[in-house]
């Protein structure tokens, strides 16, 4: 006998509520545009007060291995609520890295 075809969903996502799914989306997405906008915007700022390329990769290096290290004990820390908790806490603090980085930015374009 054969078996009829697997219509659900092979993520599981047909159980989930489309307002964690959309959270969910906004924070990937606010974090995937900070990620793409510090790797665009440190090697210039980096050059500028004085770092050389190897140093400048060191710290991209490092973050990135510090983000892979940290990730299972970053997990463990949501606990039993799940990171939907956090989700606003994240764009939150991506926000306020952006408008640090922005400031960084236009203090060392006026003192050029």
């Amino acid at each position: 006998m054969t078996e009829p075809p697997f219509t659900g969903s092979l993520a599981g996502t047909e159980r989930l509520a489309r307002e964690p799914l959309i959270l969910l989306f906004l924070a990937l997405f606010a974090t995937a545009a900070g990620q793409a906008f510090v790797f665009a915007i440190l090697p210039p700022l980096g050059r500028s007060v004085g770092l050389d390329e190897i140093r400048i990769t060191a710290i991209i290096s490092t973050s990135a291995l510090v983000f892979t290290l940290v990730a299972p004990f970053w997990g463990r820390f949501l606990g039993p609520g799940g990171p939907q908790a956090r989700h606003c806490d994240w764009i939150d603090g991506l926000l306020h890295r952006l408008t640090l980085i922005r400031r960084a930015v236009l203090t060392l374009q006026d003192k050029a």
